[in-house]
């Protein structure tokens, strides 16, 4: 059960990266490993697309209380990993063993499929 976040600010984060990932102007993959190496100027779009959005991204979980972040990582490890965890708490205590001030971008780094493991999460989540 969720009690540092609510369900409706992670489906406002879903929302978001759907969002995002709908409106990319190109094939995200071919972004490259030099995103975050290269200078801005010589970037695709959507590399550009994606580097922006992981700042805005980042910025609004960094936002959360450190116990919503728990949450939020939590549920996206239950969503990504379900037969992992025998319950929230679980993924929750696991979560927080995990949590430093990384936490924030490692999420977003994750947003090409983080509203895919959420949603997941989500589902996943009443059955345990």
């Amino acid at each position: 059960m969720l009690r540092q976040i609510s369900v409706q600010q992670v489906q406002q984060i879903i929302a978001m990266c759907h969002e995002h990932v709908a409106n990319l102007p190109e094939d995200p993959d071919s972004a490259g490993s030099d995103l975050w190496n290269s200078d801005v100027a010589t970037l695709s779009p959507a590399a550009k697309a994606v580097r922006d959005f992981h700042t805005v991204l980042s910025s609004q979980i960094a936002d959360l209380s450190k116990e919503a972040q728990v949450e939020l990582l939590a549920l996206m490890m239950i969503g990504r990993y379900p037969d992992d965890f025998r319950s929230f708490g679980d993924a929750v205590a696991e979560a927080r063993s995990e949590f430093d001030r990384h936490t924030p971008g490692y999420l977003a780094d994750k947003q090409l499929v983080l509203a895919k493991y959420l949603e997941s999460g989500l589902q996943v989540m009443p059955r345990r």
